[in-house]
């Protein structure tokens, strides 16, 4: 038997993800369930839980939150004293997720970072060059 379960976005206050997270891991998180029928005002069984699949936006909001305020404090460290500096960023940037390095063997665009200064004679491209590549969590793009 599958149970459909529908979420009430108007009764939850809209498309809030605390919460969309408390009703999967507060409400659906009782083992039993109360069955009731409008029509008779009354309880008419109960429904046990088994296992409760988030959607992955609920379930990857707290990680990617925790990604995010990580970046920000070491960011932030240089602050007031002095600013950072490029390079400083881009580890940064990889160290919480937001930048990935890939190795190309061709500029990913036009306005690819990765191309300027590359000794197209010198086979660089052919050995591959490091570019940084925006990830999901930076772009907000599903995975």
């Amino acid at each position: 038997m599958t149970i459909e379960l529908e979420y009430d976005e108007v009764v939850m206050y809209d498309n809030d993800e605390l919460a969309k997270k408390w009703f999967f891991d507060d409400v659906l998180a009782d083992p039993y369930l109360t069955l009731r029928s409008d029509s008779i005002a009354d309880e008419v069984g109960k429904v046990r839980v088994i296992e409760i699949e988030q959607p992955k936006s609920v379930s990857n909001c707290a990680d990617e939150n925790k990604k995010l305020r990580a970046f920000a404090r070491e960011v932030m460290e240089a602050w007031p004293e002095g600013g950072i500096e490029g390079d400083d960023m881009q580890e940064i940037a990889v160290k919480h997720g937001m930048l990935a390095p890939e190795i190309r063997h061709e500029p990913c665009g036009e306005w690819c970072n990765c191309n300027a200064g590359v000794d197209v004679d010198g086979g660089e491209w052919e050995r591959g060059v490091e570019c940084y590549r925006r990830t999901a969590l930076l772009t907000g793009e599903s995975e």
